[in-house]
């Protein structure tokens, strides 16, 4: 093999990190009155347990009418709604 080739189905020179995911999570904003279960544990910060609330919340309000509305889901503050914002829409 040359020298600088890498082999087929190698990664080598692969310009990929995990500080290249958030960027994609961004792109892809998780929608909070569509998401599921496993689309709200997307979001970091967000376990089985709260996305669990998420859900319960909008089941029993209607559509979120704006992203602030989620602290008034048991467990999310204003500090995790700012950490949550990059990653989250309507």
């Amino acid at each position: 093999m040359e020298a600088g080739i890498a082999p087929s189905g190698s990664v080598a020179g692969a310009k990929s990190s995990s500080k290249d995911q958030p960027a994609t999570l961004i792109e892809k904003k998780i929608h909070i009155n569509s998401a599921t279960v496993q689309d709200l544990m997307n979001i970091p910060g967000i376990g089985a347990k709260k996305a669990a609330a998420i859900l319960a919340y909008r089941e029993q309000h209607g559509a979120f009418k704006s992203i602030n509305e989620l602290t008034e889901v048991k467990g999310i503050g204003n500090k995790m709604l700012e950490k949550m914002r990059p990653y989250i829409g309507l």
